[in-house]
C-alpha cells in the first residue's frame, strides 16, 4: 500500500531532525571536552604559579635565618673572644712566634706559659673556687729544654687542624685523653701547676679549632670522666668551647695513673677520632703501647700523638705508641734534670 506523499515528507523531516539533533549533541560534547581541557590547564598554571610564589617565600625566609644565624655566631665568636683575651694578652699574641715552638721536640712549661699569650679558664668569674684556679696557671715550674725526640708526622687526616703542646695534627674530630692523676697536683714546687697548665693548654687548643670540627674530652685516673654536656661528639662552636672551658675549672688532681677505659671508651665509639692527643706524668698502670695498639689494629686507623708530661713520664712507651699509630710524641720538662 503506497505511503500518502505527506505522511512521507513528515517522516522525511522527522529523520533530519534526528540527524540535526545528534550532530548537535556531538557539538555539546565536543565543547563540554574541550572546556574540561581549558579548566584543567588553567588549574596546573595556577598551581605551578602557586608553587613558585611560595618557594620564592621560603628561600628568602631560610636566607633570613642564615643571616640572622650569622650574626649570632658573631655576636658569641666576639663574647667569647673578649672572655678569654684580655688587651695585654691580645698584644703578647701579635709577637708569638708560634713556628719556632712547633720545630721544636722538646719543651718546658715555662715555654708553655711564656710564649702562649695567656687563656683564662673562666669564661665568667661564677665562684671563688674559679678564680683561685686561675691564679695557680700564671706560676712556672722552672727547669730547662733539651732532649725529648718526634715521631712521624702527627698529621691526621681533614681540613681542620689544632696544636696541643707544640704538636700540630689534621683531622675532623680531635679527642684528647688527659691525666688527672695525684701526681698532676704538682709540680717542682709542690703547687697545683702541673694540672693547671695542662688545663690552660687544653682550653687553648680546643678554642683554636674552627666552627667545622668536633671534639671529644675525657680525663683519667682510676677511671674516666669528660664534660657533662658531652653525650657525643661536641662541634668546636664558640658557644660549645665556652661551656667546656668552664667545666674545666672544676677539674682536680686525684688518684690513679689508669688509662684503659679512657681508650677502650674511644675506640669503642660509632665515629672514631682522626687524631687523639694523650697527655700523662706517670707510669701507666696495666696499660702498654701493645695494648693501644691492639685497640687501633681494626677499623679506621687514628692517629695518636703522645705527650710526656715531666721527667716521670714513660717516655719510651709513649714514644713507641707514637710511633706505631703515625703519630708524634713530645716530651714536656716540667722542671729539674731528666
Amino acid at each position: 500500500m503506497a505511503v500518502p506523499p505527506r505522511q512521507h515528507e513528515d517522516a522525511t523531516h522527522l529523520r533530519q531532525a534526528v540527524r540535526d539533533l545528534r550532530s548537535r549533541i556531538d557539538e555539546l560534547q565536543m565543547e563540554q571536552s574541550l572546556s574540561s581541557r581549558r579548566r584543567l590547564l588553567n588549574l596546573a598554571i595556577f598551581a605551578v604559579a602557586v608553587a613558585i610564589v611560595v618557594h620564592i617565600g621560603v628561600l628568602f625566609y631560610l636566607a633570613m635565618l642564615q643571616r640572622g644565624d650569622q650574626q649570632v655566631q658573631d655576636n658569641v665568636r666576639q663574647d667569647v673572644e673578649i672572655a678569654f683575651l684580655d688587651q695585654e694578652e691580645l698584644s703578647q699574641l701579635e709577637d708569638t712566634q708560634l713556628d719556632d715552638r712547633l720545630s721544636e721536640t722538646t719543651m718546658t712549661t715555662d715555654q708553655v706559659l711564656e710564649d702562649e699569650p695567656f687563656v683564662k679558664l673562666e669564661a665568667d668569674a661564677i665562684d671563688s673556687q674559679l678564680a683561685t684556679t686561675s691564679s695557680e696557671i700564671a706560676p712556672s715550674l722552672g727547669g730547662a729544654g733539651g732532649g725529648g725526640g718526634g715521631w712521624g708526622k702527627g698529621m691526621g687526616g681533614g681540613g681542620a687542624s689544632t696544636t696541643f703542646f707544640g704538636v700540630t695534627s689534621r683531622g675532623s674530630r680531635f679527642a684528647y685523653v688527659v691525666d688527672r692523676s695525684g701526681s698532676m697536683g704538682g709540680g717542682s714546687t709542690g703547687t697545683r701547676h702541673k694540672m693547671a697548665v695542662a688545663l690552660r693548654e687544653l682550653a687553648r687548643s680546643i678554642t683554636s679549632l674552627p666552627d667545622s670540627a668536633e671534639f671529644y674530652i675525657l680525663f683519667f685516673d682510676n677511671t674516666y670522666t669528660g664534660p657533662p654536656m658531652q653525650k657525643d661528639w661536641m662541634p668546636a662552636t664558640p658557644y660549645t668551647v665556652r661551656n667546656v672551658v668552664r667545666w674545666l675549672n672544676q677539674v682536680t688532681p686525684g688518684g690513679g695513673t689508669h688509662p684503659r677505659g679512657a681508650f677502650q671508651h674511644l675506640f669503642s665509639m660509632e665515629e672514631r677520632p682522626d687524631v687523639i692527643f694523650f697527655l700523662t706524668d706517670g707510669k701507666l698502670q696495666n696499660f702498654a703501647s701493645g695494648d693501644l695498639a691492639a685497640l687501633n689494629s681494626s677499623g679506621k686507623r687514628v692517629v695518636i700523638n703522645t705527650i710526656a708530661f715531666g721527667n716521670d713520664a714513660e717516655q719510651q712507651v709513649l714514644k713507641r705508641m707514637a710511633r706505631d699509630s703515625g703519630g708524634e710524641f713530645r716530651f714536656v720538662r716540667t722542671g729539674g734534670n731528666p
